[in-house]
């Protein structure tokens, strides 16, 4: 059953972030820096989501770990991230 609630979980929320980039990115035009900003605030908001819909399936520390560590790294990478 995890395994269904995992996979449904995937298939409805990794479209939802992947769409969720500025226009600067699809378009290629300047776009504002608050607007790209606001776009990666939005992104990291769906990586935690994520993560905590992960962890609170699985309430075992090891577990926790293993994916809170790597949407820590992912969420100061996609922040530190420039766009100039």
């Amino acid at each position: 059953m995890l395994r269904y609630w995992s996979k449904l979980l995937l298939h409805l929320l990794i479209p939802e972030l992947l769409a969720m980039r500025p226009r600067a990115v699809k378009y290629g035009i300047h776009t504002d820096h608050k607007e790209i900003q606001h776009h990666k605030k939005k992104l990291i908001y769906g990586i935690w989501s994520i993560a905590t819909l992960l962890m609170l399936t699985n309430p075992v520390l090891p577990i926790i770990l293993i994916i809170a560590l790597p949407a820590t790294f992912l969420s100061f990478v996609i922040l530190d991230e420039n766009t100039f």
